[in-house]
């Protein structure tokens, strides 16, 4: 794929264009995830809104914090295979996001943790409020998997091009 890209973009890609990239790509695989997740509920006539840990709400904070932990986990490895196979370069400062970089650990496995749990709680807020805000009591399988997916696309285009920056940031920059 980076070869086919290679031949119709010209590369590397800037900064901008790669984290738009980023963003863009993690829309079909947070997608397919979620679609797998949500599969074995699908033979429920009525998913509860808020209650016990088969509700929405509950799989909203599972959502939050294992898609945020997944993304900084696997996105970091394809940030630094694009950065080796030339698709983009490092960046060399970052001045706007500087300060929530320096909050964010170094370690992938810790950063995954921290932005997981970091992000889960306002996205737990707004999607709840969200649901909750609709006053009904359960959704149909149909209902919940369309909340489920838009949940997923939109936390992973806001979460996916953070952390790329923060790897691109922390990467060696290799000279022109």
């Amino acid at each position: 794929m980076i070869a086919r890209l290679k031949r119709l973009l010209p590369l590397p890609l800037g900064v901008g264009a790669y984290l738009a990239y980023q963003a863009l790509g993690s829309i079909p695989v947070n997608l397919i995830i979620n679609y797998a997740f949500a599969w074995p509920s699908r033979h429920r006539d009525l998913i509860p809104v808020r209650g016990g840990s088969d509700s929405v709400v509950f799989d909203t904070l599972l959502t939050s914090c294992l898609l945020c932990a997944l993304t900084v986990l696997v996105g970091s490895w394809f940030v630094r295979r694009d950065l080796r196979n030339g698709l983009t370069r490092g960046l060399t400062s970052a001045p706007r996001a500087s300060a929530l970089f320096k909050l964010l650990p170094r370690h992938t496995l810790a950063r995954a943790l921290v932005l997981g749990s970091a992000v889960a709680a306002p996205a737990l807020l707004c999607a709840a409020a969200w649901v909750l805000a609709s006053g009904r009591a359960h959704l149909s399988f149909a209902e919940f998997l369309r909340f489920k997916l838009t949940f997923a696309g939109v936390l992973g285009v806001l979460v996916t091009p953070v952390n790329a920056a923060y790897v691109l940031r922390d990467e060696p920059v290799e000279p022109a």
